[in-house]
């Protein structure tokens, strides 16, 4: 195998472990696999203020909401205001969160994209990582007619981002950010040919799981709110490879600006003031006799 498949294999086992699932195999949708998430939050608002004054206690209370991928479902059909069908689930598909049915392979709506209406209207729920870092231990075994088995173990990490915006009338009914450390444990294994015929197609099987801790805080419902909790998944891949790139978005064009606006050009000067360069003698008046 040559250095830039290797690499390309180590890139992609870590780019395919940070699929998302609940324990539920990637089914290619276009161009990306549907990867059910599974999460599992805690949201916690101040609550009353009681004062004993017979004591003189003061006592602050809090209020625990849990929150699983239900009663996000309900939180972002109420921000939407829509209905899911029944056994709908949340769902990463490429860079995107969707809402998918049932079968979980058919999206439904794509909560990345979300709605904007007159930019006072404004709801979404995303997610962003970045680059993992990777420890990895590879076996080679040596196939048939040249051909190499390549197993691959290893642990990735790497920063996760999640944000829900819900702005109605230009207010912010809910504005949570939550972000955390995603640890995820991947087994993969390749099939390769070094045969000039390349009777042996490349072809990838990969194990995953990932667990993500995760807190932030925000407003929720007008009231500012903590997050905390996990995000967690298991996720199955088996396909020739490389397979097609699970989350790298199209690179936008750069802006190139054409229409300048014309330069100033002050056509209504002052005349220049002029500094007599030709001035007379002084005036000498002799001095008195003594």
């Amino acid at each position: 195998m040559n250095t830039k498949w290797h690499r390309q294999f180590v890139l992609m086992g870590m780019m395919a472990a940070s699929l998302w699932s609940s324990n539920a195999k990637a089914v290619p949708v276009g161009a990306y696999p549907v990867e059910p998430l599974n999460f599992n939050l805690t949201f916690t608002q101040q609550g009353s203020n009681a004062v004993n004054e017979s004591s003189n206690v003061f006592e602050s209370t809090l209020n625990i909401y849990r929150v699983n991928n239900k009663d996000l479902l309900k939180l972002l059909a109420t921000a939407f205001g829509t209905n899911w069908p029944d056994g709908a689930s949340v769902a990463g598909v490429g860079p995107d969160l969707f809402v998918v049915d049932a079968t979980g392979t058919n999206p439904v709506f794509n909560l990345s994209s979300g709605i904007n209406v007159g930019d006072t209207n404004v709801t979404y729920f995303r997610f962003l990582f970045d680059e993992p870092v990777t420890r990895s231990r590879e076996k080679i075994l040596p196939q048939s007619a040249g051909n190499l088995e390549r197993n691959t173990k290893g642990t990735d990490f790497g920063m996760v981002f999640f944000h829900l915006l819900n702005e109605q009338d230009g207010t912010n009914q809910t504005d949570l950010s939550f972000a955390g450390l995603r640890v995820g444990d991947f087994n993969s294994s390749m099939l390769e040919s070094n045969t000039p015929d390349e009777t042996v197609p490349f072809h990838l099987h990969l194990i995953s799981n990932i667990t993500e801790s995760v807190t932030g805080d925000g407003i929720w419902d007008g009231i500012w709110t903590v997050v905390t909790g996990q995000v967690s998944s298991s996720s199955e891949f088996t396909g020739p490879f490389p397979p097609p790139p699970p989350f790298l978005p199209p690179q936008l064009p750069p802006i190139i600006f054409t229409n300048f606006p014309p330069p100033i050009i002050i056509t209504n000067r002052p005349p220049p003031r002029i500094i007599n360069t030709n001035p007379p003698p002084p005036i000498i008046t002799p001095l008195p006799a003594p």
